[in-house]
C-alpha cells in the first residue's frame, strides 16, 4: 500500500483541536516515491514542526505530476490540518507541476510568504527566483509550497514561519500586515467532514447520487454532464475528459477501438456507487464509450459534484482512477503505418 492509500484509508476521527497544530508534508518526487532516492526534506518539516509547537503527521509521498492535487485533495478532505507544506515540483521542468495543481485549491493566495522565501533564498542561492512555489488558504488550511532540496527547505521553513507569523491558522477570516509582518486571524471552523451531505442534510444513499453510469456507443457530452450532476447544493463541478489522441510510445495513431465485457456495465456502476458512498455529499456522472474512436473523441466522461471543490476533486479523481483500474473493457490501436495492439484494461 502506497503512502497515498494509507491516506485514503485514513478515517476523520481525531479531536479538531489536535489537528488545529498539525502541519502536513507533501513530498512531491519520482525519485523519492520509487525509493530510489532517500527523502531529507520530510524530517526536516517534521524537527520545524516540533520546534514551533506543532505536531506533524507522516509524510505523504507522490511522484511529480497530476498526482499532487488528488493528495491535497484528500489532506483537505480527510484531515484538515492547520498547515500542509509540499516539497518539490516547483521548478522548471516538464513534470514541476505542483504550483499548478495547487493553485485550483486555494480560496485565496498570500504571495507576499512566496516572496519572502524567494528574497530570503536569494541570499543563499541566485537560482532561488526560479522557483515557482506558491501559498494561500485552502478551506481554512494554509497551504505552502517550498523547494525540495534539505537546505533551502530549512532556510524556507524558517522565513515562512518568521514572515507570516501565522497565530491562528483555521478559517482565517483577516489578513493584516503590522511592520511589514502578515498576520492571520481566525476563527476555528469544522472540517469538511465524510458523514453527512451539505447543510448537515441526511446523505441519500449512494446509489441515487449516481446520476449515470453507464456504457455508450454514441459520443459523449461532457456538457450534458456538467449539466446532469450539478445541484443546487453545489459550490463545485469537477469535469474530467479522457480524450483521444494521435499518439502513443512514439507512434502515430489513427484511430482507437474498445471492447467491453459483458459484466462492463454493472462493474461501472458498482465503482461509481463505491465512490458515492466514500464521498457522501457528493453527485456523480460517468460514461464510458465503447466501440471506433478517432482522434479527439471523448473516450471517458466524468463529473462530480458537491459542496466544496476539495471533495470535488478528490472524489473525481478517485472515481476515474478506479474506472481505469477495475472496469473491464480494452483498447485496440490501430497505428497510422497499419499495425494494431492491444492495450491492456483502458
Amino acid at each position: 500500500m502506497t503512502d497515498h492509500e494509507h491516506l485514503s484509508a485514513a478515517t476523520p476521527a481525531e479531536d479538531d483541536r489536535s489537528r488545529e497544530r498539525i502541519i502536513a508534508p507533501v513530498i512531491v518526487s519520482t525519485r523519492a516515491a520509487q525509493g530510489v532516492r532517500e527523502d531529507h526534506s520530510a524530517p526536516i518539516i517534521a524537527e520545524f514542526a516540533d520546534s514551533i509547537g506543532f505536531g506533524c503527521r507522516p509524510p505523504v509521498i507522490i511522484p511529480d505530476g497530476e498526482g499532487v492535487l488528488a493528495a491535497l485533495s484528500e489532506l483537505l478532505v480527510q484531515v484538515a490540518p492547520a498547515v500542509i507544506i509540499t516539497s518539490g515540483g516547483t521548478g522548471l521542468t516538464s513534470d514541476d507541476l505542483t504550483p499548478e495543481y495547487t493553485l485550483p485549491l486555494l480560496d485565496k493566495e498570500i504571495p507576499g510568504i512566496m516572496e519572502a522565501v524567494r528574497a530570503h533564498g536569494r541570499a543563499h542561492n541566485p537560482l532561488a527566483s526560479l522557483s515557482r512555489g506558491v501559498a494561500g488558504v485552502a478551506e481554512g488550511t494554509v497551504v505552502v509550497n517550498l523547494p525540495d532540496r534539505p537546505r533551502p527547505s530549512e532556510r524556507a521553513c524558517r522565513c515562512w514561519w518568521t514572515s507570516s507569523r501565522i497565530c491562528a491558522i483555521r478559517s482565517p477570516t483577516c489578513v493584516s500586515t503590522t511592520n511589514g509582518e502578515l498576520t492571520v486571524t481566525a476563527e476555528p471552523r469544522t472540517p469538511l467532514s465524510r458523514e453527512g451531505a451539505p447543510h448537515d442534510a441526511e446523505a441519500l444513499p449512494a446509489e441515487e447520487r449516481v446520476v449515470c453510469a453507464a456504457l455508450s456507443a454514441q459520443p459523449l457530452d461532457p456538457r450534458q454532464a456538467h449539466d446532469e450532476v450539478w445541484a443546487a447544493t453545489a459550490g463545485a463541478v469537477v469535469d474530467f475528459s479522457g480524450i483521444v489522441r494521435d499518439h502513443d510510445g512514439g507512434r502515430s495513431v489513427d484511430r482507437l477501438s474498445y471492447t467491453a465485457h459483458p459484466s462492463a456495465d454493472a462493474v461501472l456502476t458498482r465503482v461509481a456507487r463505491d465512490v458515492a458512498a466514500a464521498h457522501p455529499s457528493v453527485r456523480i456522472w460517468a460514461a464510458h464509450r465503447i466501440g471506433d474512436l478517432r482522434i479527439g473523441d471523448h473516450a471517458l466522461v466524468a463529473a462530480v459534484a458537491s459542496a466544496h471543490r476539495a471533495e470535488a476533486f478528490a472524489a473525481c479523481a478517485e472515481l476515474v482512477e478506479q474506472i481505469k483500474a477495475e472496469v473491464p473493457i480494452w483498447k485496440e490501436q490501430f497505428f497510422a503505418d497499419g499495425e494494431k495492439e492491444w492495450v491492456g484494461i483502458a
